[in-house]
């Protein structure tokens, strides 16, 4: 591995830090990167999942009322049975692609039938959804389960695609563009596209099962027995860790707020849990302690996954946790703000595709410094925001990559908006300074409408700590194309003593690990923060319960560690050498710390 070294500070100590190297090499230690967070198809065995094997006929009316039943499809050519699910995010991006598959099918003689297998879906919202998305084919309701268990259903975006005589031809996600912790503008793999090419010549499926991406069902009895129950700790667990973003009017998709919430997702909440995907924390356990800690302790784990094995009791009313209220999302978390900023003006976000970062400059016109000590970012339509950057610009405008601009003020990634900073530390935000807006957007399946803005708290004095914030970055690498857990390092050396209050990585999607070193004059060096498994999903900054202090002379060591081959589902072009660039399909290696001057 290359290294060389080399920073700029700012007037007082640090604005901004660069350090290039180049890395093409695995990480020295092997045991950072764990598993990604992303989940795409997966080639499945066709036997495992009867492939070729007839479904049971059974009947079924639609939502209008129309009789039907599966694998009967008269003088068409074959049938074509999509799951969906009205409250699944997975689900309802794919809805753009359920509106052109039905077109396809209408074209090509195939019968196109959407299942929906929640047990609480309301006929109203189903209608709704029908006519928002201009779908025409039969719309079926199945709460029992009953016809997604002869198909063998196993997530909300699952698809089957049946020949003349009822037979299993394909089953499986539609394509790879959609998957559980990424959006791709284009697909790879059409999965069902070249199924139906193969049906309609007389062949065979080129890929006949795959795993689908989706929300996760569980159709089968419950076995075992649990004395936990929903009224007893399950809902205190739930309210706790995942009260703050599944309640009513939260920024999740839906709420979980009732066990009759949990009951009817139980497949997808055993899988996060499983899989460790959700509530989502990239910090290694035993690092911090974090201020704003989203992890789920193990023992907490191990309970819900418990209870829901034992087919989710529910105890006794009485002893039931205190339900959360419902959010407004229009309400300020920090308080009665002093200014408010708006992005100079709404943003039209389609059904789907890819957007590039949409950015903005906002004049203040700020007389007077002025000293911040809490901010917030607050999406009109948070459904669609995948993270939002703010920075203060003085003279200077925008010479730096938009990234790295000195001058950090607040950054918004859904579940954590705001900052309230502690007594006695406060933000400095000059006369005539201006804010640059930087947000990222991603379309869900349905058209929205964004004007998101930004809320200050002031206070008058100046505060006995003034918090700035570096970007430690490497501009100059080079990912080769296809090559796996590339290590790109970074670092500076501290002129002044500091205390850091916060850490916050950023990569792009070939981002898989991250890690945050500080090696002090004369003692052992540490481990600030370890990534081992980053998703760009989840852009946190990770905010130390007290400062910890680095003398003069500490060296910051900042790893990011990247998966540019094609097993990383999200990759957008795994054929690419890979340099650091603003956009997503780009990439970027920088560790932020929000520090105060000693």
């Amino acid at each position: 591995m290359i290294r060389s070294r080399s920073a700029r500070f700012g007037a007082l100590l640090l604005a901004f830090a660069s350090s290039a190297f180049l890395a093409a090499s695995a990480p020295q230690d092997g045991g950072v990167v764990e598993a990604s967070a992303k989940r795409g198809p997966k080639v499945l065995d066709p036997a495992a999942c009867g492939i070729g094997e007839r479904v049971s006929r059974l009947p079924w009316r639609d939502l209008l009322g129309r009789p039907g039943r599966l694998g009967e499809v008269g003088a068409r050519k074959g049938q074509v049975v999509a799951l969906t699910d009205t409250t699944c995010p997975l689900a309802q991006k794919l809805a753009p692609s359920l509106a052109r598959l039905q077109a396809r099918c209408r074209d090509e003689g195939l019968e196109l039938v959407l299942l929906n297998t929640s047990e609480e879906e309301e006929r109203a919202d189903a209608l709704r959804w029908v006519e928002q998305h201009g779908i025409e084919v039969p719309y079926v309701l199945d709460p029992t389960g009953e016809l997604a268990r002869a198909l063998d259903a196993r997530t909300t975006t699952d698809v089957f695609l049946l020949d003349a005589e009822g037979r299993r031809v394909y089953r499986g996600a539609i394509d790879d563009r959609i998957g559980i912790g990424y959006t791709r503008e284009v697909a790879r793999e059409e999965y069902l596209e070249a199924a139906i090419d193969a049906l309609l010549e007389g062949g065979a499926a080129p890929v006949p099962a795959t795993w689908a991406p989706g929300c996760v069902l569980d159709l089968e009895e419950p076995e075992g027995a649990s004395e936990l129950t929903w009224h007893g700790r399950v809902s205190r667990i739930v309210e706790r860790r995942c009260g703050s973003c599944h309640v009513e009017g939260g920024v999740a998709p839906f709420a979980l707020s009732a066990r009759a919430d949990v009951k009817r997702r139980k497949g997808m909440v055993r899988f996060v849990l499983e899989e460790r995907l959700m509530p989502p924390w990239g910090a290694e356990p035993g690092s911090g302690p974090w201020r704003n800690d989203h992890s789920l302790p193990e023992p907490e784990r191990a309970d819900l996954l418990a209870w829901l094995e034992a087919g989710l009791p529910e105890g006794d009313p009485s002893s039931a946790a205190p339900a959360r209220a419902a959010v407004d999302s229009t309400e300020w978390l920090i308080g009665t703000p002093d200014l408010i900023v708006e992005i100079p003006r709404e943003q039209s976000i389609p059904a789907e595709g890819y957007l590039d970062y949409i950015e903005f400059v906002v004049p203040l016109g700020l007389t007077e410094d002025r000293w911040v000590t809490a901010v917030e970012i607050q999406p009109t339509a948070p459904q669609v925001v995948h993270h939002v950057v703010v920075h203060v610009l003085t003279e200077g405008g925008l010479r730096e990559s938009r990234s790295t601009l000195p001058g950090f003020m607040a950054g918004y990634v859904p579940g954590n908006r705001s900052n309230v900073l502690p007594p006695g530390f406060a933000r400095k935000l000059p006369a005539g300074s201006r804010l640059f807006f930087q947000l990222h957007y991603t379309p869900n399946g349905t058209p929205a409408v964004d004007r998101t803005r930004l809320a200050l708290v002031f206070q008058d004095e100046a505060p006995e700590h003034e918090v700035k914030s570096i970007g430690i970055a490497n501009k100059r690498f080079e990912i080769p194309p296809g090559e796996a857990h590339v290590a790109v390092e970074a670092g500076l050396k501290l002129p002044k003593s500091i205390g850091v209050l916060s850490l916050m990585p950023h990569m792009h999607l070939r981002g898989e690990a991250f890690r945050i070193t500080a090696d002090p004059p004369k003692r052992a060096p540490l481990t600030l923060l370890d990534v081992p498994r980053y998703d760009f999903n989840w852009q946190f900054a990770y905010r130390f319960e007290d400062p910890v202090i680095l003398p003069k002379g500490t060296r910051l060591g900042v790893t990011g560690w990247f998966d540019n081959s094609d097993a990383n589902p999200a990759n957008p072009n795994p054929s690419k050498t890979v340099r650091w660039g603003d956009q997503t399909y780009e990439e970027m290696m920088i560790g932020y710390v929000e520090y105060y001057v000693l």
